[in-house]
């Protein structure tokens, strides 16, 4: 099952599906990229658009990463919205 990993900084916020087996990267995106901030509301956006991304690409299930971040603020937000967007972990 692939690994979506967090990264969150000040000003934006990025994530990655990676295949741990294969050692490669399957889907990313960036707020930076699509003009987004590191707030709730760009962390939602986001989270529809990399929802759309993963589903494109068979992806339907996904181990969360949050990369040592607490699941609270920006990054629930982000997790949330792939839930409501039909992304399990």
């Amino acid at each position: 099952m692939p690994r979506l990993s967090v990264f969150r900084s000040n000003r934006y916020l990025s994530a990655q599906a990676i295949d741990d087996t294969q050692a490669v990267t399957l889907a990313a995106i960036s707020s930076k990229a699509l003009g987004l901030n590191a707030n709730k509301e760009g962390a939602i956006k986001l989270a529809e658009a990399f929802a759309q991304t993963l589903k494109e690409k068979g992806l339907n299930e996904i181990v969360f990463d949050r990369n040592g971040y607490q699941y609270h603020g920006v990054v629930a937000a982000f997790g949330d919205a792939l839930r409501a967007n039909e992304i399990k972990f």
